[in-house]
């Protein structure tokens, strides 16, 4: 028998196998060079603090650090950006700077935090800290992390990164809990809108009408409401009487949209997508908000028409392969021997008209019809399962009325209070029993209360009726939805299905249907009720 012998290799270890590992070739062979060159490191996190003498004292600190240790300081890196927020995006340049630098760099910050607050940042340099393309020095933590730090160094940098993380999440928690508080006391807890102005009095931050803007933008919301007014001439005349946005930049028509659509003038405080009322006097009313609404959204403008003749499909099915709409047009046939001329309907891809080069085939109108039909069909309703329905909502509604009416009496009862709480001021400051600034202090605290209670007897309007009808109407249509479909003429057909489809897309052979959600809601609904087990009466 042969037996092989295997030459051993200059970097195999005697008697031993490869040292694949970096971290057991350093423990082995542990040569260590200090480097030579080093970055300066000094952040603050906002420009308020950038104004102080933070940035100049941790550059000194860290400029007589590297003098002691004979390192030459090739680049002052002063960043005034947060460690928990955005995207660092100086932090990454010097990191960058780490990564082209041609030999290893000592990166030099005063303290731990200085550098980084959570361990997100820990994965993207731990490759080159590892490489030994560079190392961490923190001056007031007396720590130095390299590719030859021990497991004990690692464990306290690991517990600096996660006091740091943990001081950040304080912050975090306690500047909220002072926004919930700030709201629960409906005070408004950022910068005020256009109209309004930040002022401190007797200490206090608060928020109150600015006599200078406040009519202008009542202005805009009343000839907005007209429908005769657009968001362009609004934003030209904001240009005109020299008002800025709380951006301190002109008016855009942007701007004007997020006034018209911002309830903070009527009562409301929109914060996380909620509405909370807050106790600043208003500048319009509910109901001239929901005018201005209404225009907004267009839904008091007539549908615009077109002047070729009127096609089913119109702007409604979509190529699923190009997504380009797909457009009708008719083909004329005459019938030899009887001379009749059939119209036939067809639609085609536009994308084969321009440089999308569409291969979609052209498909007769009615097999689209069919399919179109076959899904409306689905929103029918059994008119047991309607009755049984519409009972329940009436039901529903006549409770919450009576609750609606509960509170708008137990509102108007506080609002005799507050009245006669007034009246007996008044009297007893007339008879010498109260002081006058004791009174006109309870006054004002009365006032407050007053517009207060006023404003939710304002909001307290209850839509019900109009909703439960509008649902009454949704229910009754799509019973009978597909057969209004099929006796009305092609605009109808189109109205009717601009309302109903959010979304239609052709295959080539099968349509895809998305409904609005009104209808996509009740389609869900009726087909989770299908899928339920059907009880006996005995059950």
């Amino acid at each position: 028998m042969t037996v092989k012998r295997i030459k051993r290799s200059n970097n195999l270890p005697k008697g031993g196998k490869p040292m694949h590992n970096a971290l057991l070739n350093r423990i082995l062979n542990p040569v260590y060079v200090p480097p030579k060159h080093a970055i300066i490191l000094a952040r603050v996190s906002s420009a308020e603090q950038r104004e102080g003498k933070s940035l100049a004292a941790q550059e000194a600190s860290a400029r007589e650090y590297c003098k002691r240790k004979q390192m030459i300081v090739e680049e002052t890196f002063s960043l005034t950006e947060s460690s928990t927020r955005g995207d660092r995006t100086e932090f990454h340049k010097m990191m960058e700077y780490v990564k082209n630098s041609p030999h290893p760099l000592a990166i030099v910050a005063d303290t731990l935090d200085r550098f980084q607050r959570s361990f997100k940042e820990s994965l993207e340099f731990e490759p080159l800290l590892q490489s030994g393309k560079f190392e961490l020095h923190f001056i007031s933590n007396s720590l130095i992390i390299n590719q030859y730090s021990r497991s004990s160094e690692r464990m306290m940098y690991d517990f600096g990164v996660m006091g740091a993380k943990s001081y950040v999440d304080q912050l975090r928690e306690n500047t909220l809990r002072g926004f919930s508080q700030k709201v629960k006391d409906k005070e408004y807890p950022f910068r005020a809108p256009v109209g309004y102005r930040n002022v401190k009095i007797n200490g206090k931050k608060t928020i109150e009408v600015d006599p200078k803007t406040s009519p202008l933008i009542k202005k805009l919301f009343v000839q907005y409401a007209s429908g005769n007014y657009s968001m362009h001439a609004a934003a030209v005349d904001f240009h005109n009487s020299g008002v800025l946005s709380c951006h301190k930049t002109p008016f855009t028509v942007g701007s004007v949209c997020r006034i018209l659509s911002n309830p903070f003038y009527y009562g409301q405080m929109r914060i996380c997508g909620q509405l909370f009322p807050h106790s600043y006097p208003p500048i319009i009313t509910p109901e001239l908000f929901k005018q201005c609404e209404r225009v907004r959204k267009r839904l008091n403008k007539d549908h615009f028409e077109y002047s070729a003749k009127p096609l089913v499909f119109r702007g409604i099915v979509r190529c699923k392969h190009c997504g380009a709409i797909l457009s009708g047009y008719d083909k004329k046939r005459t019938i030899k021997g009887t001379g009749e001329t059939h119209v036939y309907h067809y639609m085609r891809c536009s994308g084969k008209a321009n440089q999308r080069g569409c291969k979609t085939d052209q498909v007769n109108q009615n097999v689209i019809e069919k399919q179109m039909i076959a899904a409306l069909k689905q929103l029918a309703v059994e008119p047991k399962l309607l009755d049984e329905v519409l009972g329940q909502l009436n039901g529903a509604s006549v409770d919450e009325q009576a609750a609606l009416e509960a509170t708008r009496q137990n509102l108007q009862r506080q609002l005799g209070k507050l009245n006669k709480k007034r009246s007996v001021l008044i009297a007893r400051e007339a008879d010498g029993d109260l002081t006058s600034e004791y009174v006109s202090a309870e006054l004002a605290k009365i006032k407050q209360e007053e517009l207060d209670l006023n404003g939710q007897l304002a909001t307290l309007q209850s839509d019900t009726t109009q909703a439960n009808w509008t649902v009454e109407r949704l229910l009754k249509l799509a019973a009978k939805v597909d057969k209004l479909f099929v006796s009305s003429h092609a605009a109808q057909k189109n109205a009717l299905l601009n309302c109903i489809c959010a979304n239609c897309v052709w295959d080539g052979k099968n349509l895809d249907i998305i409904m609005k959600n009104p209808f996509r809601l009740m389609l869900e609904g009726f087909k989770d009720i299908k899928k339920r087990p059907v009880r006996d009466s005995n059950s």
